[in-house]
């Protein structure tokens, strides 16, 4: 199962380390990357040694290169040796950047041809569960019923968050607050309600893994308390998944501490009197109609654990990813 083509031309790219096929590759085939506030951290950019190859030989060429963009002097070459690098506000730069673009006759149509071919023929898929729901099935569901109202989405840290990233196509910047550099664990729930707080008129969407929403479960007291109408989607599989499939490929399967030990999330929501369901394949449908209560909603999702493709695996390059589940042993060190 796919992204459809209707998200071909408006979506979210997210590269690197879990990100799309088709960013991944556009990075690797591009003769100029501009990099705007990016820390070019292992997680975006793969193994350094085959990074950006393109842009490498054009800078050498005299033809491309890499420009950076950023308002901390520390980031400037921490990591990535930039052709060009422009310490300060961004929009005072672009504002000259598109005067200059403007005033050229730049043809970049074969360019965008390839990267919406590399987009369509590099849909984000997963095969979906006969027996049990899983994330990227719940998140493709919330998308279909919310795009329409440009809520706020935040996320805790882990494979939710990938996939919430891949399956929930955004359009406006803002939209989604997550804990993306620091990776956070317990970071959605708090945050929802600063975002609640914020825009008491718009709808505001927590996607929480187990885990995650464990470190916070005690902030369903300020939820209730305030009678804030937060979506609170919990995908229950009952472990740390990502962390499990780093143990399982570059540790032989020597598995610790990532199975959980939750409570009763319905029980706990009946607690502080808050309606909850238990969503699962067979009423996933009921999504839509608690999406639209003025209300707090907490929705048990009783999930398959699944492995997050596409991986890119410390020490390779940004484009050499894992495409499907493997049992394969990694070799080097594991993410960290």
């Amino acid at each position: 199962m796919g992204i459809g083509d209707e998200t071909l031309y408006n979506s979210l790219h997210m590269l690197g380390m879990h990100g799309s096929v088709y960013a991944n590759k556009a990075i690797q085939k591009a003769d100029l990357i501009i990099a705007v506030g990016a820390r070019f951290d292992d997680r975006t950019t793969g193994n350094l040694l085959y990074y950006a190859p393109k842009a490498k030989q054009a800078s050498k060429e005299n033809r491309g290169g890499i420009v950076h963009f950023d308002i901390s002097a520390s980031q400037i070459d921490k990591t990535v040796k930039t052709d060009l690098s422009f310490l300060g506000d961004c929009k005072h730069y672009f504002k000259e950047i598109n005067y200059k673009v403007n005033k050229t006759n730049i043809n970049i149509a074969n360019w965008n041809k390839e990267v919406l071919n590399l987009k369509k023929n590099n849909p984000f898929t997963y095969t979906p569960s006969s027996k049990k729901l899983k994330v990227q099935e719940v998140v493709s569901e919330i998308y279909k019923y919310t795009r329409d109202k440009k809520p706020y989405i935040t996320t805790g840290v882990g494979n939710h968050q990938m996939y919430t990233a891949q399956f929930y196509r955004w359009e406006e910047p803002g939209r989604i607050i997550t804990s993306g550099s620091l990776g956070t664990m317990g970071f959605g729930l708090p945050s929802a309600i600063g975002v609640q707080l914020y825009k008491p008129d718009d709808l505001v969407i927590l996607i929480d893994g187990d885990g995650s929403f464990n470190m916070t479960s005690n902030d369903l007291a300020t939820v209730a308390e305030h009678k804030l109408p937060i979506k609170m989607f919990i995908m229950n599989d009952s472990r740390q998944q990502m962390v499990h499939i780093w143990q399982k490929l570059f540790f032989d399967k020597k598995y610790i501490s990532t199975d959980n030990f939750n409570p009763d999330y319905n029980k706990l929501a009946d607690a502080y009197g808050i309606k909850n369901i238990i969503l699962q394949k067979n009423n996933i449908q009921d999504i839509e109609k608690n999406i639209n209560l003025n209300e707090p909603v907490l929705i048990n999702c009783i999930i398959e654990p699944d492995m997050c493709t596409p991986l890119v695996a410390p020490g390779k390059a940004l484009d050499d990813m894992i495409l499907s589940e493997t049992d394969n042993k990694m070799v080097g060190d594991a993410p960290n």
